[in-house]
């Protein structure tokens, strides 16, 4: 190990030199308990392993090699020198670059995913950090797939993004909106009803309660009470956090973001915050797009 680059709540980032004095980046995981016995780190070796049966036919896609010790992994992949973050390439394009290389680079981004996406893999934290280009010849390759990374954040839970996919506030987000869940009514009522002081008593019994205290109760407002529950058995199927999400769909979500900040010359389209809202449908993005000709 040469030096320390970053850190998160679960994770050490290093640069360092494998056996062959090759110069490489590590990055380090630690758990609570041994990894061997987590699905998500069976499946993950599952995931690299028939990510290096392919090898020959994923040229773009640097996959990591790993050591599982107890509680911990390492994952290693090489240190590029002559080639350029796309978070660097594209704030400070010098000179700039021209629509037919803007395609270029494109193509090449689009190609990588859908070699990956036809081998039946996801990459699952696409992004600009994730992307390196050679400023010579715009050749590029995309490192750090991602699958030992949660599917999905909980609204209530938001922080939980900086810890697997960023430890910076200005990075930008790429993740797809689906992979943030939206609280569902039921939890939310539940939540609320835990956290007050003055409410012991499960929702239904607070429902009760309310309706001694209202002596206006009227057929007038049971009716709004049965079409609320009805709302509410509808919002719960709709937000149920446990349905699937297709990651090759999110793939492609975060491919477009990054194509716009490409041509919105080093501009996020979302952060963690906006992309919330777009989540939620609160927000619309075409102005944010409007100055792209292309």
């Amino acid at each position: 190990i040469n030096s320390h680059l970053d850190a998160g709540q679960f994770f050490l980032v290093f640069d360092g030199k494998n056996a062959h004095n090759q110069d490489i980046i590590i990055k380090a995981y630690v758990y609570n308990e041994p990894l061997q016995n987590l699905d998500t780190v069976k499946s993950s070796e599952i995931y690299f392993r028939k990510l290096s049966e392919h090898s020959t036919e994923m040229n773009g896609i640097v996959n990591f090699t790993y050591i599982i010790q107890e509680n911990m992994i390492f994952l290693f992949r090489p240190k590029f020198y002559k080639s350029y973050n796309f978070v660097e390439f594209c704030s400070y394009q010098q000179p700039v670059l021209e629509p037919i290389e803007k395609l270029f680079i494109f193509y090449q981004i689009y190609n990588i995913i859908n070699k990956l996406h036809k081998i039946g893999l996801a990459h699952g934290d696409l992004k600009p950090s994730n992307i390196f280009i050679n400023g010579h010849d715009l050749d590029l390759c995309i490192v750090d797939p991602a699958p030992f990374k949660p599917n999905r954040i909980q609204q209530s839970r938001l922080h939980v993004f900086y810890h697997y996919f960023t430890t910076l506030p200005d990075s930008g987000c790429y993740l797809a909106p689906e992979r943030i869940s939206r609280i569902r009514q039921k939890d939310a009522r539940e939540s609320s009803s835990q956290n007050s002081p003055h409410q012991k008593n499960s929702p239904k019994n607070t429902e009760s309660k309310n309706k001694i205290e209202d002596s206006d109760n009227s057929s007038d407002k049971e009716d709004d009470d049965s079409d609320e529950k009805k709302s509410d058995e509808n919002d719960d199927i709709d937000e149920d956090e446990t349905r699937q999400v297709d990651l090759k769909m999110a793939d492609i979500f975060s491919f477009g973001c990054i194509i716009a900040f490409l041509y919105l010359n080093g501009e996020h389209l979302f952060d963690l915050s906006k992309l919330h809202q777009y989540a939620n449908g609160q927000i619309d993005i075409r102005k944010d797009l409007s100055s792209i000709n292309d």
